[in-house]
């Protein structure tokens, strides 16, 4: 899903290069969409490149129910992502607000119907659930640690607890 995403995105920033064929309207929501691409591709890259967290932090993890340590991951990972990328999604989202209410063109409608699914869709707001649900003891040891506060590798992780 990572993946699909920035692919998705850089589809529909596609038409930026053929600028002068296209509305006003169209090109900004295109070029704030390609800005949003590009800092999902960043801070995956961030998340990629970091490193397990310390032992301390793995006996933690490994302490909790497998199903709740899994929650916790998945959850917190997102929603790191979502911080870092958070400047570049509030002007994309501004842009969708702007243009709400704007006579728009056929090809810019279509654009903006597509990406606020994507953006503010149940699934994003699942995860956020998600995560507030879980016990605040939990979600304070584990976020004392300073390592979830940035993009980091829930898979890996995951992948590293069930050696």
């Amino acid at each position: 899903m990572k993946i699909l995403i920035p692919a998705f995105f850089a589809f529909l920033a596609s038409g930026i290069s053929h600028a002068e064929e296209q509305d006003i309207e169209h090109r900004y929501l295109a070029e704030k969409i390609a800005n949003y691409g590009s800092a999902i591709e960043r801070c995956e890259a961030k998340a990629s490149s970091r490193e397990l967290p310390s032992p301390e932090v793995m006996d933690k993890l490994t302490s909790l129910e497998p199903d709740t340590a899994r929650h916790f991951l998945v959850t917190s990972s997102a929603m790191a992502q979502r911080a870092c990328e958070k400047p570049e999604l509030t002007e994309l989202a501004y842009a969708i607000g702007r243009l709400e209410e704007v006579n728009l063109s056929d090809k810019a409608s279509a654009v903006l119907e597509n990406t606020r699914p994507l953006l503010f869709g149940p699934g994003s707001w699942e995860l956020e659930r998600k995560y507030i649900e879980l016990p605040e003891s939990i979600k304070t040891d584990l976020m004392a640690t300073g390592y979830f506060d940035e993009p980091f590798d829930d898979i890996g992780i995951l992948e590293s607890l069930n050696r």
